[in-house]
């Protein structure tokens, strides 16, 4: 993450924020420019490692041509459950089409627990159209309201 600028306002530093994104396993909320020049937000699995957020998909995916015309995106990793707490950031996108690079083994292996499952099979069988995202971090920020969300609980019944 040594390019990223963490904003001032991040509750936690670089190191809290890196090992965040590496164990959590909820998806990643990441949001390209449409060629209509919408924002879409995707959930996609991802994988931190190296400083960056990877993300595979199928070439025919909307999102790949997005990126490929506007490399600049977004991203969130954050539960929907409390207590609320999560990394957001933005990036540039680098996409590397026909090689999984075996990030795709590696998101099935996180997310499902294995490769051997009908589904893991099936996401496994394309290898020649799989599309790696790389997203390299420039600004990212965190949140956390654990203790917040946890003062003055303990008297609720």
């Amino acid at each position: 993450m040594n390019t990223s600028k963490i904003a001032d306002s991040s509750i936690w530093d670089e190191k809290k924020i890196g090992d965040y994104l590496f164990h959590s396993k909820i998806p990643c909320r990441l949001a390209s420019i449409t060629s209509e020049d919408f924002p879409h937000v995707m959930s996609l699995w991802y994988l931190y490692q190296e400083g960056c957020i990877f993300c595979s998909v199928q070439r025919r995916t909307a999102i790949v041509n997005w990126l490929l015309n506007k490399p600049k995106c977004g991203f969130e990793i954050a539960s929907d459950k409390q207590p609320y707490k999560g990394v957001r950031g933005r990036g540039s996108a680098s996409l590397e089409i026909g090689q999984s690079n075996n990030i795709l083994p590696l998101l099935i292996n996180r997310y499902l627990g294995s490769c051997d499952s009908g589904l893991a099979q099936k996401l496994l069988a394309r290898p020649e159209t799989e599309v790696t995202i790389r997203i390299t971090p420039t600004w990212l920020t965190s949140w956390d309201f654990t203790t917040r969300m946890s003062s003055g609980n303990e008297n609720r019944s």
